[in-house]
This record gives C-alpha cells, structure tokens and sequence, in this order.
C-alpha cells in the first residue's frame, strides 16, 4: 500500500475523482538536480494500482479515532511480493526499486490538486503480507 500524508492544501474542487496511475522508475533520481512535474524520468510503463483505473476525491479529513489524513492506494500482489524478494540485501532492493512515478490527471473538467507530505513519517510503502507461526497464519506489515 501506498501511503501519501496530506499537507492540508488543495486546489479547486474536491468532489471531482482524479485518476492515479502509480509506475516504478527505470532510473535512479540524482539528488543534485530539482525535479518538477514537467521533468522527463523514465518509468518502466507497468501502472502498479491493484485497481487498473484507480479514482479518488481528495477528501484530507481526520475522524477522531484514525491517522493523520492520508491518502492509501493499494498496489498489485506482484509488486509485494518483489519487495519481499528483495529484502535479502540494500543493493538489491535499490537496484528493484529506484523510486516511484505517481501520476494524477483529472477525470472531471475541473478536477483538482492534492499537496502531499513525502517527507512525513506517514507517507512511504506498508507491505502487508502472513507467515505461519505454530502452525496458524499471522498477519504481518513491513514499512519502508
């Protein structure tokens, strides 16, 4: 699952759907340059979203008994089980994953813009996977 915390801004209107398509990146970002959203990056083309034509309304609300506002997209099963392959070492895992490509385009005329916090301790990948323990199944998560 793909966690994006909330930054408390947002643009037009929120009932509007948008559309996200979330891609791995080919290549590793270089941590001299800026990057804008107009910044060409290469991506490997495959949309991870366990649902193909993913579509949510921006709706950064907090119920009493819950995180921080937070968008969650869950991700395909495949894209879980590579992570999982690849915590055997860091290398491999960077090699895996080099990044992510999280692309929004509104599915309504107005549409809207989400301001998300990569850099809260909320926003990153939760892989959720079971193990068997004693002969019962457990269910386990795992953060990056």
């Amino acid at each position: 699952v793909l966690l994006l915390r909330y930054s408390g801004d947002y643009m037009v209107d929120i009932t509007q759907p948008v559309s996200i398509k979330v891609y791995k990146l080919s290549e590793h970002l270089d941590n001299t340059k800026t990057y804008y959203n107009f910044s060409n990056v290469s991506h490997d083309g495959s949309n991870l979203t366990y649902t193909p034509n993913f579509q949510v309304c921006y709706s950064p609300t907090q119920s009493p008994d819950t995180f921080a506002p937070h968008l969650r997209i869950r991700l395909i099963n495949d894209f879980g089980k590579e992570l999982m392959q690849s915590l055997s070492s860091t290398d491999v895992f960077r090699q895996l994953l080099k990044g992510l490509c999280i692309e929004a385009n509104s599915a309504g005329n107005s549409g809207c813009m989400g301001y998300f916090r990569m850099d809260n301790e909320l926003s990153g990948l939760m892989l959720y996977y079971h193990t068997i323990e004693g002969g019962k199944v457990v269910s386990r998560k795992y953060r990056f």
